[in-house]
């Protein structure tokens, strides 16, 4: 989070392209036209201070490069079963990893954890602050 509180997000790494064409934006994508990566520590702080203010998930391409920032996924068609009590954020990163080749991840920001989803299904949570990771089905 930033300053010590809860910062909520999701993300999806590759398949970027059609990622995109299942999504749109709600806001202005602030990395249009530029090469940040989420692979280079000096872009951490930014990427976090754009996570306060977006909703919308973000885009990473296969090599780290931020496709896209702020998208409202569409894939309200596409049926997923994920655990009880998770939110809408889990929901739609879990239906495109189920029509896309990308892995999604999500921050939680009510209960702090993070969970990643391929194949539309949760396979790995992890507790940043327990250091505790529970492999749920798949490896990746």
């Amino acid at each position: 989070g930033m300053d010590g509180k809860p910062v909520g997000t999701s993300f999806t790494i590759g398949d970027a392209q059609k990622v995109l064409r299942l999504s749109s934006q709600i806001g202005i994508n602030p990395f249009k036209g530029y090469r940040i990566s989420v692979m280079d520590r000096k872009n951490w702080y930014l990427i976090r201070r754009y996570a306060l203010a977006c909703e919308g998930t973000f885009v990473v391409r296969s090599n780290g490069v931020i496709a896209g920032a702020d998208r409202y996924i569409r894939a309200d068609h596409v049926r997923v079963h994920i655990p009880t009590g998770l939110g809408t954020r889990h929901r739609a990163i879990a239906r495109v990893t189920k029509v896309t080749r990308a892995v999604g991840v999500v921050v939680s920001e009510s209960d702090r954890q993070v969970r990643v989803f391929k194949d539309g299904r949760l396979i790995t949570t992890i507790d940043p602050f327990g250091k505790e990771w529970a492999e749920t089905n798949a490896s990746l």
